[in-house]
């Protein structure tokens, strides 16, 4: 197989044989009208050696048999470069077989819970171990996103102002230019309480403080990575909820934001933004990872 031309993107898709990848599919189909954007599918089928091995070469048939039938609605789809069928003892080792085989620079999966929220269902297990895993990014999309439903505005760049962050900057600029959508570069700040033994003109002052601050950082940020953002938004709140709420106000077609690097002890009781953006937010949110 050749490798990747230097304008091309690569996008990998996880075909799941539930409905949890039905906006993901349709997502990959919006993609592949990029100019330089190609498209494959990967259908993972988790081989159980001491249950499967037993059967010889009828259970191997009975496994492909059942992985053409998932993929087969998909095969005169001229969207998809190609479709295939991993043999993995885990969809997580399944899915980094994909990207590998096909050079892929992102894997676009589904998740558990709608675009509606509702009820708060964390990422699922093989989501984030693909994040910590993959050297690309991973782009998580609701079950249920229709096709109309994939935003006519720009590419949403949520930063933290860490170096690590730089990365997605250069991801997001290379993918919105693609698209021929603008980037808009956004950074949130958490204001200071309204303390009850705080003079109000104290609290005040100490607010203004923390906005010019957060502003001479957020540009000083910008400048020393270079992001060619069309628009600046500096936030006030909790990342998780502003900025879903900006990237819906904006239409945006995908939000994008770096990944946090978390400990073995950090991840029993911390999530990453990115995390938490990709299980709750009604449109795709790209995690990249931070080298």
């Amino acid at each position: 197989m050749s490798e990747p031309s230097q304008d091309e993107i690569r996008w990998m898709v996880g075909v799941d044989a539930r409905e949890l990848s039905r906006g993901a599919i349709a997502y990959a189909r919006w993609l592949a009208g990029g100019r330089f954007h190609r498209v494959y599918g990967a259908h993972v089928v988790e081989w159980v050696p001491h249950v499967h091995e037993r059967y010889g070469e009828v259970g191997r048939e009975q496994v492909r048999a059942m992985a053409t039938k998932v993929l087969e609605p998909l095969d005169a789809d001229p969207r998809f470069e190609e479709l295939g069928a991993v043999l993995a003892t885990g969809a997580e080792d399944g899915l980094v077989e994909a990207v590998q085989a096909k050079h892929a620079h992102a894997l676009v999966i589904g998740r558990r819970a709608p675009r509606d929220g509702g009820v708060v269902i964390r990422l699922g297990r093989v989501a984030r171990r693909l994040v910590r895993r993959l050297p690309v990014p991973v782009v998580v999309v609701p079950p249920d996103l229709e096709p109309d439903q994939i935003g006519d505005g720009p590419v949403v760049l949520g930063v933290d102002l860490t170096e690590s962050c730089g990365v997605a900057a250069a991801w997001a600029a290379r993918v919105a230019a693609d698209m021929r959508r603008s980037l808009v570069l956004v950074h949130a700040i958490h204001l200071p309480d309204d303390g009850p033994y705080l003079p109000s003109d104290m609290w005040e002052h100490s607010v203004a403080v923390e906005r010019e601050h957060g502003a001479e950082a957020f540009r000083a940020w910008a400048d020393r990575h270079g992001v060619g953002a069309t628009e600046q938004v500096l936030l006030e709140g909790p990342p998780v909820q502003v900025l879903p709420r900006l990237a819906q106000e904006r239409r945006a077609c995908l939000l994008v934001t770096g990944s946090r690097e978390l400990g073995g002890m950090e991840r029993l009781f911390l999530s990453s933004l990115g995390t938490e953006l990709a299980a709750t937010a009604p449109l795709p949110v790209a995690i990249v990872p931070p080298s």
